[in-house]
Parts: C-alpha cells; structure tokens; sequence
C-alpha cells in the first residue's frame, strides 16, 4: 500500500525524469528558459490583440493574464510529468506564516523609513501608478489584477522555476543561494524604480518570499506573501500621498 502513491507517480513521470531540487541537472536549466520564454512570448502575443488605448487602461490583465495561465499550465506539466516531488501547497503551518508576513511588514516599513530619512518622495511610478485608469471600472479590474496576476507570474517564474535550477533540497549552502540569486534577478528586473531604497526592499522582499519557499516546500505561501507585499505597498504609497 506505501508503494501506491509513488508507483503513481513513475506511471507518469517521463523516463528522464528525476527528484525535484535534489541535485544539479540541465533539465532543470532547460525548464528555467523555458519558462522565461513562455513568459515573454505569452505577454508580447497578448498585447498584440489590443490597441494601444486598452492596452495601457487594462495593462496588467493583458501583459499578466496569459502569462499566469501559461505558466501554471507549465507548473503542472513540471509537477505532473518532468520533476518528482514538487508540491503546490507544501507544509504550511502558523509559525511559518505569521513569521512570513512579519517579515514582510517589516521589509517595506523599514524600506519606505529609509526613504524619508534620506529625503526621497515618492516614486515616480507610484505617483502615476493610476494615471490611465479613468473610470471606475478600469480602476476596479487595475487593482483585482494586481493583486492575483503579478504574484502568480513573478512568484512562479522566480520562485520555482529559477529557484529550483539550484537544488536547494542538497544542503543549506545550496538553499542560500537558492534563494539569493532569483531574488537578485526579481529585483534588477524591477527597473521602472529609481531609488536604491526601492531596491532594497525589492530585495528584502524576494529574500522572505524565497525562503518561505524552502521552507515550505510549496508555491503557495509565496503567492500569498506577494498578494500581502503589494497590499502593504499600495497602502503605503496612499499613506505617503
């Protein structure tokens, strides 16, 4: 009866496949590039089917809409098919969470205190963050979108599939840099912001997201820690307003 669950699984499993984060192999770099391009081909096809007014009014849903949908479909393939192991929920318990998002407050509290410490406004993107919503509708879908689409792509694409080309299960070392170098790469693609503050907290952030997801051994606490960061910053950014 114990051998059921697994023989499940290798029923599935393609021949080449293997244990999730437990060793180095090129598949897992493979499926890291594949999801990047899955990502950049969904967003740029999808725009291309609106004109440019929609475009900006309803930005998020179009660039981040199919880009989730495509990269879930390539999350399940990788959890059905490609690595053995990998888990969605993961173990989740209070400690973790509660921990998780004190973490997180503290991040961006401390980032927007180092801000006006050193003088800094606001940022420029965040002052215009809802210039091209002009009604009452697109402003609703805006901030829905928001806070469902980014945290599905971003966490997804940083958080497991580059994340997981290190196989962070291996050792501690392995983990730490599991969790460092994707959220070097989450930040520095993060351009539109011009103070070193945002950027630390960027950082900050992706630090306590990956290692929640380490520590979790799933994508969904990850995905809420996001949904929880950009609530906490649009707070914020009204606060400051």
């Amino acid at each position: 009866m114990d051998d059921a669950p697994n023989a499940g699984v290798s029923r599935r499993s393609l021949p080449f496949s293997y244990a999730f984060a437990k060793r180095w192999h090129l598949v897992s770099f493979a499926i890291a590039i594949v999801a990047w391009l899955v990502y950049g081909y969904a967003s740029d096809i999808a725009k291309g089917f609106f004109d440019i007014y929609t475009l900006i009014a309803y930005y998020i849903p179009i660039a981040y809409g199919h880009a989730a949908i495509a990269l879930s479909v390539l999350f399940w393939i990788d959890k059905t098919y490609l690595r053995q192991g990998i888990e969605f929920v993961g173990k989740i318990n209070k400690t973790l969470v509660i921990s998780c998002l004190f973490a997180v407050l503290s991040v961006y509290l401390s980032g927007h205190g180092l801000a006006w410490l050193m003088g800094y406004p606001r940022e420029p993107f965040m002052q215009d963050l809802y210039q091209y919503q002009s009604t009452t509708t697109q402003l609703v879908v805006f901030l829905v979108s928001l806070l469902i689409l980014p945290p599905i792509v971003e966490e997804m694409l940083y958080r497991h599939f580059f994340l997981s080309v290190i196989p962070f299960k291996r050792n501690a070392w392995l983990a730490v840099l599991a969790v460092v170098v994707p959220a070097v790469a989450f930040t520095l693609v993060h351009r539109q912001y011009e103070y070193w503050t945002t950027y630390a907290t960027l950082f900050g952030f992706a630090v306590v997201s990956g290692v929640a997801r380490v520590m979790s051994r799933g994508m969904l606490l990850s995905i809420l820690l996001h949904v929880f960061a950009i609530g906490v910053a649009l707070l914020l950014n009204e606060i400051v307003a």
